[in-house]
């Protein structure tokens, strides 16, 4: 895994989308002499990020280190224009 900021890549910037849902029931009264009290509650949430820009595509990185279009020892053959794009 490669973890470290690119700077050339820019601000990273992201979406993020929360869709969140509650609910709740409470129950009192009096049956057969007997006071009550009851409630129950169930809460959801569901998030979704949308990377838009300023990150590093990790698949696209480790696909050009395997094809050796990147070379994290030296120059790269896209710095001498042999790498197909």
């Amino acid at each position: 895994m490669l973890n470290l900021r690119s700077d050339p890549l820019g601000p990273r910037t992201t979406k993020s989308i929360s869709d969140t849902q509650r609910l709740a029931v409470n129950l009192e009264g009096l049956i057969g002499g007997w006071d009550y009290r009851t409630g129950a509650a169930y809460s959801s949430n569901q998030t979704t990020i949308n990377y838009k820009s300023g990150y590093v595509n990790s698949d696209k990185i480790e696909q050009a280190l395997l094809t050796d279009q990147i070379n994290p020892f030296g120059d790269s053959p896209a710095a001498h224009g042999r790498a197909s794009s």
